[in-house]
């Protein structure tokens, strides 16, 4: 093993235990001139990636991430395919889902695959900006994704009639709030326009991991090398101290200096931990609420702006658990179609909602789940996740239960016996899900999160950022966190002229 000289091993605190700390972890543990050292404020290792086991019956139900997005030149298939872990494709049979409209009429399959094939144009459209020289291609005017969309949308049903215009804008509503939940945002108005196409699709089959995604983090974990690498649990980390550092007058490399640590990071409980490198993988909600204060010094400004300014939003599933599923055997899914607000037909029927209930009208589909055979799973997105998270289980279970009464037409569906939901904008260590683009923030802003704090004269790493929110292509993915602790570990072994 090559490299500089090194009077003592290094220390890496790497703050975080996801999918982005345990890779990085993972790639410098092989090198024995580091101590890493893994500070996880929760108590269990998987950040966003969290399987629970169901109780009464075989199965398990992933809370947070669910998918391998693509099989093309993706890290985490490929390594679930290395090691042999078990992993189902993600395949949505068509013809079996049922589509309810809100007013009770039957929909048109073809007006449906009209509808379908033209959104999909519209959303493909709108992520060529990205790729343009300038902005100068970019509509007057408008400048998020549902600006276009929806001016795409007035054009194409100018001669239709007025309940044929309440029809296609319905369904099409319908795919807006599918792509605000792969998004992560509220609505499309969110999405910035100009770098929406900056995100890259993985070619391939989407994939899930039978067992949840608990499995890819055991295995990140079973691939640490224990000799080097510790990890510690339920340790909140409140500040990190670089303040002994003179940036600007920094004459020497870390590894070239006696036995003191360059930074110092204190925990809630008062413990302290000396580092020579910090790696810092805390999700972008949490940054968003303390950065201007977990760094002494702050950090630079352009940095804190840009953590303000790019979206991060949050994504909740609900099951609901049955002692008898109502759908048979046979898997079970079903689109919901709410009237478009916009292009509403006066005489088509409306779901009364009161106040308390309005989150329902984010609610547009329902599936059973492919991994315990007795559950149902919701996807909530945005303001009506987050209003979830406080709304008590038993009324949560009892809208969504007159829900689907409302739209299949069966007045006998029972109560489940169990609700589970997640709570990822409540939970101190996310405040959400994912980032996305914002309409106030551009793609160069997961440039600026990921760029390192460095010790000036010698344009060494001090302090690294990892996380989904770092990546300019993947961002929102288990294989961008991934990817992103690889390259800040890569980072660091540049640094002391090592190769992994």
């Amino acid at each position: 093993m090559a490299g500089i000289a090194l009077k003592r091993p290094l220390t890496v605190l790497i703050i975080g235990a996801g999918a982005s700390g345990l890779a990085a972890a993972e790639l410098l543990g092989q090198f024995p001139c580091f101590n890493i050292l893994i500070l996880e404020a929760d108590n269990r290792l998987g950040g966003r990636c969290k399987t629970q086991p169901v109780d009464t019956v075989d199965g398990c139900y992933d809370l947070g991430a669910s998918f391998i997005h693509g099989s093309e030149s993706n890290p985490v298939y490929e390594m679930a395919r290395k090691h042999n872990i078990d992993i189902i494709k993600s395949s949505t049979d068509w013809n079996s889902i049922r589509y309810c409209t809100e007013n009770g009429q039957a929909l048109n399959k073809a007006t449906l695959g009209e509808v379908t094939n033209f959104y999909h144009e519209c959303i493909d459209r709108s992520k060529q900006f990205a790729h343009a020289a300038d902005n100068s291609a970019l509509p007057k005017g408008i400048s998020t994704v549902g600006a276009f969309v929806r001016n795409c949308l007035s054009q194409r049903i100018l001669e239709l009639d007025e309940k044929e215009k309440s029809t296609f804008a319905s369904i099409f509503k319908c795919y807006e709030l599918l792509e605000c939940l792969n998004s992560g945002c509220d609505s499309l108005f969110d999405l910035q326009l100009k770098d929406f196409g900056q995100y890259q699709e993985l070619d391939g089959y989407h994939w899930e991991f039978k067992n949840g995604y608990n499995d890819f983090i055991q295995l990140l974990f079973n691939n640490l090398n224990k000799t080097n690498t510790t990890i510690q649990l339920n340790s909140v980390v409140e500040c990190v101290d670089y303040s002994s550092i003179d940036q600007d007058n920094c004459k020497q490399l870390i590894s070239e200096t006696s036995d003191e640590h360059p930074i110092n990071v204190r925990c809630t409980n008062g413990k302290i931990y000396p580092a020579d490198h910090v790696i810092c993988t805390i999700p972008l909600g949490v940054l968003k609420q303390m950065a201007e204060t977990l760094f002494n010094p702050t950090l630079p400004k352009s940095k804190l702006e840009a953590i303000y300014r790019l979206g991060f939003g949050t994504v909740n599933k609900v099951y609901l658990f049955y002692n008898k599923p109502f759908w048979g055997d046979d898997p079970f899914r079903t689109i919901f179609i709410w009237n478009d607000n916009q292009y509403k037909y006066p005489n088509n029927e409306s779901y009364p909602l009161p106040e308390s209930e309005a989150w329902l009208k984010k609610v547009f589909a329902i599936s059973s789940s492919d991994h315990c055979n007795n559950a149902l799973v919701f996807w909530m997105v945005g303001s009506a996740a987050e209003e979830i998270e406080n709304v008590i289980d038993t009324q949560v279970s009892n809208s969504l239960t007159k829900l689907l009464n409302f739209y299949i037409k069966d007045p006998h569906i029972e109560l489940p016996y169990k609700i589970v939901k997640s709570n990822w904008h409540n939970n101190p260590y996310s405040r959400g899900s994912y980032s996305y683009v914002s309409s106030i923030s551009t793609g160069e802003d997961f440039q600026l999160i990921e760029d390192p704090l460095l010790s000036k004269q010698r344009n060494s790493p001090l302090i690294m950022f990892a996380g989904e929110a770092t990546h300019k292509q993947f961002y929102s993915t288990v294989h961008g966190a991934y990817l992103t602790g690889r390259r800040e570990a890569l980072r660091l072994l540049q640094t002391y002229g090592l190769k992994s």
